[in-house]
């Protein structure tokens, strides 16, 4: 997906928009920083694998990634999320396709996160 086939309201929010299978890196946070970004999952698509990381060291339960369908997530709704003390990642089995959201999060006690990657794998 281009960056430019993100229309309507949700690409005016201001959120960075991720291209599927493509590496974000530099995603940063304090401890109360929630970072979001979105993509889109194309029809036909059977797994969505969201994973979270850092060259320098496993994020295991430090971070929380979470992802949703359609609208931005919120701290009880989301559609997948990390298992905290588990590596990093959450995966939908089916997506449905369309405009999907995530976020990036310090676990309660995490003084923040730095320079980590973050890859949206649609297959």
């Amino acid at each position: 997906m281009l960056m430019d086939e993100v229309v309507g309201p949700a690409a005016a929010v201001g959120i960075p928009v991720l291209l599927t299978v493509d590496m974000w890196r530099g995603v940063s946070g304090s401890s109360a920083t929630v970072q979001t970004y979105k993509f889109m999952v194309p029809e036909g698509s059977e797994q969505l694998d969201v994973r979270l990381g850092t060259d320098a060291w496993l994020p295991y339960g430090g971070v929380t990634v979470a992802a949703r369908r359609s609208n931005p997530l919120t701290a009880t709704e989301h559609e997948c999320v990390s298992t905290p003390g588990t590596q990093t990642r959450c995966g939908i089995w089916r997506p449905e396709p369309g405009l999907w959201y995530v976020s990036v999060s310090p676990t309660e006690g995490n003084g923040g996160y730095h320079d980590m990657w973050l890859v949206p794998e649609v297959r």
